[in-house]
């Protein structure tokens, strides 16, 4: 076997990394500096076969003599490469450290420098201006707010001042002439009126303790009233109510609004407005309301509103088409059915939910 020949040959490989980084240092000044590496050189085994010649039959002792001469040679100068590169390496460490504020420097100078257009900003539109302007005004505000506060101050101390002179200028005096008996004090200074003031106040007196007499006596009935109530059976409550009926007035009728909205009583605690239950009246004052007021839009008269408007929810999407009964009846008063006469009061005096009227028959002729 032969031993593994090292060759000065280059390598493609390493000759294209080396155009990539030369290439890429000229479109990039100044970013990177150059760092210097010892090359490794790979080793090849000889294209030439050194244990035969072109006829396949073995060397000579002299061509084996040459192959190691040469082969110490090769040797030998790769030594010496390597030992000048080990040293170039070293050199250039040192010299690193002193040529980095350059190369520091080289770059700075090299790389863009980004620039500011100036632009032109009016006075009135600096900020900077506008700002100390408000600054200035707020300071001139505080100012004058303090030496308001201050001559305040000034005239509340002097009047505190003042009123304290007159006191004690009042007490001093009040002690030379010594102690004042019950002649020298006014109580009344209308002495004349004494007693017609006397007598207008009794009178007020007296009207205020009879109305607190009788809401007094009203609110000892109505707890009374509802404690015996309370104290009731059923049977005994109907008895009372049998033999205590409520007394209602009859309200006149009142005549409604054009288009006022028609709001339902109700058919429940009818019997209850004035009767006593378990607490007491329930619903005596809500019985009494009138529930034919006209409320919200019904307080407005309408029938002054052009005819396209005399309806309900005008302009709006529950609008109805019908405005009410009258307004839609097609009963024609010129037909004979509709007459009021004679024939037609006795038809309709037999009909159902009539009311019946009875005259007394005259006497029989004898």
């Amino acid at each position: 076997i032969a031993a593994p020949v090292v060759v000065l040959k280059e390598d493609p490989r390493l000759r294209r990394l080396q155009q990539q980084q030369a290439e890429l240092a000229v479109s990039e000044p100044g970013r990177h500096r150059d760092i210097t590496e010892p090359q490794v050189v790979r080793r090849r085994r000889e294209a030439e076969t050194s244990g035969r010649d072109e006829d396949g039959e073995a060397p000579s002792s002299e061509d084996e003599d040459a192959l190691e001469r040469r082969r110490a040679a090769v040797r030998e100068r790769l030594k010496q490469e390597e030992a000048a590169a080990v040293a170039q390496e070293s050199e250039e460490s040192e010299e690193e450290s002193s040529e980095y504020e350059t190369e520091s420097s080289e770059e700075e100078s090299l790389a863009p420098r980004l620039l500011l257009k100036p632009v032109f900003v009016p006075k009135a539109d600096r900020e900077t201006i506008m700002e100390r302007e408000l600054l200035a005004r707020q300071e001139e505000a505080r100012l004058a707010a303090e030496q308001a506060r201050a001559e305040i101050r000034k005239v509340e101390t002097k009047e505190i001042l003042a009123h304290r002179l007159e006191v004690e200028a009042a007490e001093e005096a009040s002690a030379k002439e010594g102690p004042r008996g019950m002649d020298d004090v006014v109580t009344d200074d209308d002495a004349d009126d004494d007693e017609e003031a006397y007598e207008a106040w009794r009178l007020r007196e007296l009207r205020r303790i009879g109305m607190a007499r009788e809401a007094r006596e009203r609110e000892e009935r109505e707890a009374a009233e509802k404690e015996r109530w309370r104290n009731m059976s059923e049977e005994e409550r109907r008895r009372h109510l049998a033999l205590n009926p409520r007394e209602v007035a009859p309200k006149p009728k009142k005549k409604w609004g054009f288009l006022q909205k028609y709001w339902h009583k109700g058919a429940f605690f009818q019997e209850e407005g004035d009767a006593q239950v378990e607490d007491g009246p329930m619903l005596g004052a809500l019985a009494s309301r009138d529930f034919s007021a006209p409320t919200g839009q019904d307080k407005f008269d309408r029938s002054t509103l052009p005819k396209v408007m005399q309806v309900k929810n005008f302009g709006r999407r529950g609008q109805t088409k019908w405005t009410h009964l009258a307004d839609q009846d097609t009963t024609d008063w010129g037909t004979p059915w509709v007459q009021n006469d004679s024939l037609r009061n006795k038809y309709n005096q037999k009909m159902a939910a009539s009311e019946q009227v009875f005259t007394k028959p005259k006497s029989t002729r004898t």
